[in-house]
């Protein structure tokens, strides 16, 4: 019940941070503020967020395996910070 949800929706938070720009932060932040997400859902968020890094990195490393190392490693740190900050907090 409320674990999968919280479960699920830091997962979904971390999807939400690999949109490029500050959008999803925003995005992010204003469902914080809004009571819709808790902490560990926006830190799981921001944290997959590079801005426009993920842009310039797959502009200029044209490996796109190493690329999507990058990105997937990245995405895993954020939303398991965030999960662990669920079970913790």
């Amino acid at each position: 019940g409320k674990y999968w949800m919280a479960f699920l929706v830091t997962i979904v938070a971390g999807l939400i941070g690999l949109i490029p720009n500050c959008a999803s932060s925003v995005i992010l932040t204003e469902l914080f503020i809004e009571n819709v997400i808790s902490m560990p859902m926006l830190i799981s968020g921001v944290a997959v967020n590079a801005g426009v890094g993920l842009l310039v990195l797959f502009k200029t490393n044209k490996n796109l395996k190493e690329n999507l190392s990058i990105v997937g490693l990245l995405y895993v740190i954020g939303v398991v910070s965030g999960i662990i900050l669920q079970i913790i907090l």
